[in-house]
């Protein structure tokens, strides 16, 4: 079974108490999906756990150091085979977006889920991070 690990990472919104989310889009050609936004992360290496993949991968991808990694949910991936694991993280530092990625920015609550979000991370936030039965 192949594993991919990816960070939710959040930042409070003009200082209150609602978030932005940090989503990276992808410089691959992905289809019908290509330009969607989904976590930072990746596959996890031989011999590594899913939580040094996420560190490796979102430093690899933004140059951000993760900390304080915390397990939200495990779900099947977009790929026969393969298990997403999906961490809520702090990542300190500057961003810079690695040549693999297009794009990284921050959503809001309404641009996660009516904007170009992959379907399964916008599933992930409605259930582990808004809070809402589907």
């Amino acid at each position: 079974m192949k594993k991919v690990a990816v960070g939710i990472i959040s930042r409070p919104l003009n200082g209150g108490a609602e978030k932005e989310y940090l989503l990276v889009s992808s410089a691959r050609d992905f289809g019908d999906y290509t330009g969607y936004y989904y976590p930072a992360g990746g596959h996890v290496e031989a011999g590594e756990s899913e939580e040094q993949a996420l560190i490796r991968e979102i430093e690899e991808e933004l140059g951000l150091v993760a900390t304080s990694i915390t397990l939200l949910a495990v779900t099947p991936g977009d790929i026969a085979g393969q298990e997403t694991y999906w961490y809520e993280c702090v990542a300190n530092g500057e961003i810079t977006v690695s040549v693999t990625l297009r794009d990284a920015r921050w959503f809001t609550r309404t641009e996660i889920e009516n904007g170009k979000v992959w379907p399964a991370t916008q599933e992930v936030f409605q259930r582990h991070i808004f809070n809402e039965c589907l």
